[in-house]
């Protein structure tokens, strides 16, 4: 077999020799349950359909701050949830999975902006802003910063105090909520150009 296929192409080394299945497994059903349909459930419910829009394609970045420290009360839950340093199968089939989940949400807020406001450009328009700001930035941004402030946290509450992750956990929200409002404000102030130029784009290959 040729050399370059044994000693330089190389992939995930996956296993699940560090998972506990059954945590895992519930893990991921709670956070199904509370985050992707409990919680978008009732914002539909109640008609916030700007806070759907913005919660919706965030969903990798709120499993990103929940599975810090692997989740509440040193249970583990979420060690698995999403990672992007885990090499596990079943870490890569969720976090995979919460991708899939962000990106449908994306789909709807496309779908749903060209419903409002009859313009396929202007609905469009907001995944060029909203699929960089959500995949290619945030997360490990969020992670190393959570990791900084837990560190912090430290002189404080010890790593095994409940004080301890809901407070550094309320700092990565607030992180997300940031990053969440950038990217309101980036629709705002820049896609009246995008539009424009897929608009000037159409009229040119027709």
């Amino acid at each position: 077999m040729n050399n370059y296929l044994l000693n330089k192409r190389t992939i995930f080394d996956l296993t699940n020799s560090d998972v506990d299945i059954p945590k895992f497994v519930l893990g991921f059903i709670l956070y199904f349950i509370i985050f992707v349909l409990t919680i978008p459930y009732y914002l539909i419910k109640s008609s916030r359909y700007e806070i759907l829009a913005g919660y919706l394609p965030n969903l990798d970045l709120i499993a990103s701050v929940i599975g810090y420290h692997g989740g509440p009360f040193n249970l583990f839950l979420w060690k698995h949830l999403y990672n992007p340093a885990d090499t596990t199968i079943l870490g890569y089939i969720s976090s995979n999975l919460i991708n899939y989940f962000a990106l449908l949400g994306v789909t709807y807020v496309i779908a749903l902006y060209t419903f409002k406001l009859d313009d396929v450009e202007k609905g469009w328009s907001r995944a060029f802003i909203i699929l960089p700001m959500t995949y290619f930035i945030p997360s490990n941004l969020i992670i190393y910063y959570m990791n900084l402030f837990g560190n912090f946290m430290n002189y404080f509450f010890n790593d095994y105090n409940y004080n301890h992750y809901f407070v550094t956990i309320l700092f990565g929200l607030m992180l997300t909520t940031f990053f969440i409002l950038i990217e309101a404000e980036f629709i705002y102030y820049f896609g009246g150009t995008i539009t424009k130029f897929i608009k000037r784009y159409r009229r040119m290959i027709k």
